[in-house]
């Protein structure tokens, strides 16, 4: 591997959240079945008014329920204890580091509020491009911004679609993030401590 640039998963790989109470599968729930999944693209694609009093088939209670919950969630996200460091001994090492997340508009906060926009060189945030992973073009920005091609980056995280399957298509490294330990998951690191010894 000719690796000039390991890009990392967010959330599940990089941060965490403490108190989980999924804001956004509540407001989903009481949607129609046929309606979800355009709401889930608009979501993660930021095409919708961060309102959630904006969308159709919600109510004023589920409205401010909503509120609380995601401040709650919001509020409780962390670092892994292993994300600072190793990203930092990359860097050391010569590496650029970048980050893509599918998420919607309100989870970027922690990754300023963590600091990790002060060790990342290059972020896209779905809901800022208006493409999820694993649609080739998210990808394919990441080349664009950073300069890099696509078999001189390794995507970390822990989707085997977006973080594996989609890079692969790409011409991408990719490594599987497997911090439950799920031994299904074959050729994969349990912390990211890992890579050091592997690139």
């Amino acid at each position: 591997m000719k690796v000039k640039m390991i890009v990392f998963d967010l959330y599940g790989t990089l941060v965490y959240i403490k108190q989980k109470t999924n804001p956004y599968s509540a407001i989903l729930k009481t949607m129609p079945r046929e309606e979800r999944g355009e709401f889930v693209k608009a979501i993660l694609c930021g095409e919708i008014s961060e309102s959630v009093g904006t969308f159709r088939h919600v109510n004023t209670n589920d409205t401010e329920k909503f509120a609380i919950d995601l401040f709650t969630e919001i509020e409780s996200a962390s670092l892994y204890p292993d994300a600072t460091h190793v990203i930092q001994k990359l860097r050391r090492l010569g590496y650029t580091i970048g980050v893509i997340s599918n998420l919607a508009t309100p989870y970027k906060e922690p990754f300023y509020q963590l600091g990790l926009n002060e060790i990342v060189h290059h972020v896209i945030f779905s809901c800022d491009h208006g493409y999820i992973k694993p649609h080739s073009t998210i990808y394919g920005i990441m080349r664009q911004i950073s300069g890099f091609d696509f078999d001189e980056m390794l995507m970390i995280g822990d989707s085997p679609k977006c973080d594996v399957a989609g890079p692969k298509a790409v011409g991408m490294h990719s490594l599987p993030l497997n911090r439950d330990g799920n031994a299904s998951k074959k050729n994969s690191i349990k912390t990211l401590d890992e890579i050091l010894t592997i690139l």
